[in-house]
């Protein structure tokens, strides 16, 4: 099954249209899903979401039998669901015995972007010093939690919180039972984001992780309540960009979380089609340690 013909880039999810308006979130379809629908019918899945709204993945089969379990792969932002990485790495999983659910993720767009890439409260905090906040700076804090629904990026986290249970649901509903969940790039800020339910292992795979500023500093507290979930990180060694990795594996290991294992992988960065085998290596050998045919 070739799927791996050229697609178009995302052009933004939600968007503001001007810096200086209210925000507010508005949808547009940027992930190629007519043109993926229309070259693979028999390999698209439509997932309905909890707004009625439709969201396409493309599903690889997996080659071997009985199959491993099952991944939901979701793109880096602006990427559709076989672009950059996904397609081959996907094919890759599946000859490794990985059934798998492809999704792409539209760019925010530039006014939601800077309220992403805001410093976190956290860190507004940490540069005041021990200077004691203002009685303003307080109420804003406050309201900002009781309207939270009114958020863009509340909204927009719900939003993909939404699309990850559809993807999950998607392969459960085939019969996989086991279904870890990977992310590439800013895709990797929200995969904490799916709903265990409290009962579920999970694990999570990053894949040149790149973290909004309150998404890093969320991350140790975030991983530290989800119990039982087990993450590999695949950090790109060719990166220009200093590594955070190693100080996330430190905080982590500070706060005795046992989950996390960082690996260094020799690929593009961002990574592209021809990574996809390297990295669908190293996350089958992780995800199924025991020896196969690899």
């Amino acid at each position: 099954m070739a799927l791996l013909a050229p697609v178009l880039p995302g052009a933004g999810l939600f968007a503001l249209a001007d810096e200086n308006e209210p925000a507010r979130a508005t949808v547009y379809t940027g992930t190629g899903q007519q043109a993926l629908a229309k070259a693979y019918p028999d390999a698209v899945r439509w997932l309905t979401l909890n707004d009625d709204r439709r969201v396409l993945g493309v599903f690889f089969p997996t080659l071997k039998e009985p199959a491993k379990g099952a991944v939901l792969l979701l793109n880096d932002a602006g990427e559709t669901a076989v672009s950059g990485v996904n397609g081959t790495l996907a094919a890759s999983l599946a000859r490794r015995g990985w059934a798998v659910l492809t999704l792409g993720l539209e760019r925010p767009g530039p006014g939601l972007q800077r309220l992403l890439e805001r410093p976190s409260s956290a860190s507004s905090t940490e540069d005041e010093g021990d200077s004691a906040p203002n009685d303003t700076s307080v109420m804003i804090d406050v309201a900002a939690t009781e309207s939270d629904e009114d958020d863009p990026v509340s909204r927009y986290k719900s939003h993909l919180r939404d699309v990850l249970g559809a993807g999950v649901g998607e392969l459960k509903g085939m019969g996989y039972e086991r279904v870890a969940v990977v992310g590439v790039g800013t895709a990797c800020n929200y995969l904490l984001e799916l709903d265990r339910n409290g009962s579920e292992s999970v694990a999570v795979v990053w894949i040149d992780p790149a973290f909004y500023p309150a998404e890093s500093d969320a991350l140790v507290d975030r991983l530290m309540a989800a119990e039982g979930v087990r993450v590999l990180e695949l950090e790109i060694l060719t990166s220009d960009a200093a590594s955070a990795g190693p100080g996330r594996q430190a905080d982590l290991a500070q706060a005795g979380f046992s989950g996390y294992e960082r690996q260094r992988v020799a690929a593009s960065h961002p990574p592209q089609g021809l990574d996809g085998e390297t990295i669908a290596s190293r996350i089958s050998a992780w995800l199924n340690p025991v020896s196969d045919a690899d």
